[in-house]
């Protein structure tokens, strides 16, 4: 009996152990696959959040170069009103100072013909010649105004454009990897230039207006003093 005994105790502690290993060996194949999710889930994680990092990256790189090229334009058209303030300032003043010559030069020949009327008894020849050193003098005056004129315009005018080229250097230096804000840089500067063209074109246009009322007005003299 005690041997039957033992024999079932025996058997009994067998099957348990085979019962342990067997249980053992099921669980290592699910341990190890849950191992091997959690790893893939977490460098999917990972994978997920340093391309999250790279898009902020790429957006912020985005901002900097809007704000760059608006700072860029922003100075080129400050260059640029700055530019045309300073052609019209210009303009105002040769226009200014010729209707100031005209002024001068009708207050002159109207002396000039309340002094010959008073000194009536002089012969037409000495009329004539004071008639034409007035026309020479005038004429001389309005030229050396004219030329006046034109020499600080034309100084003027290339201020004015040394301003907007070295504004415009500015502005490539700081807009040299971003060709859209350069380019409209450059085009802001060449209307600029244009702007400040056309501004010396009308003042020149102007002076010489002026030098024609002042012709006009000697000859009208002449032929009040020949009759």
């Amino acid at each position: 009996m005690k041997k039957q005994q033992q024999q079932q105790q025996q058997k009994k502690q067998q099957q348990k152990q085979q019962q342990q290993q067997n249980t053992k060996v099921n669980l290592y194949p699910a341990a190890a696959a849950a191992a091997a999710a959690e790893k893939k889930e977490a460098g999917t994680a990972e994978a997920a959040a340093a391309a999250a990092a790279t898009a902020a990256a790429t957006a912020a790189t985005a901002a900097a170069t809007a704000a760059t090229a608006a700072a860029a334009a922003t100075a080129a058209a400050a260059a640029a009103a700055a530019a045309a303030a300073v052609v019209a300032a210009a303009i105002v003043v040769v226009v200014g100072g010729d209707k100031r010559m005209k002024k001068q030069q009708k207050q002159q020949q109207q002396q000039q013909q309340q002094q010959q009327q008073k000194k009536g008894s002089r012969n037409s020849r000495s009329r004539r010649s004071s008639s034409s050193n007035s026309s020479s003098n005038s004429s001389s005056s309005s030229s050396s105004s004219s030329s006046s004129r034109m020499h600080t315009l034309s100084k003027v005018v290339a201020v004015v454009v040394e301003e907007v080229v070295s504004s415009s250097s500015i502005t490539r230096r700081h807009t040299s990897q971003k060709p859209a804000a350069a380019a409209a840089a450059a085009a802001a500067a060449a209307a600029a230039a244009a702007a400040a063209a056309e501004g010396a074109a009308a003042a020149a246009g102007a002076a010489a207006a002026a030098e024609g009322a002042a012709a006009a007005a000697v000859a009208a003299a002449e032929g009040i003093e020949s009759v």
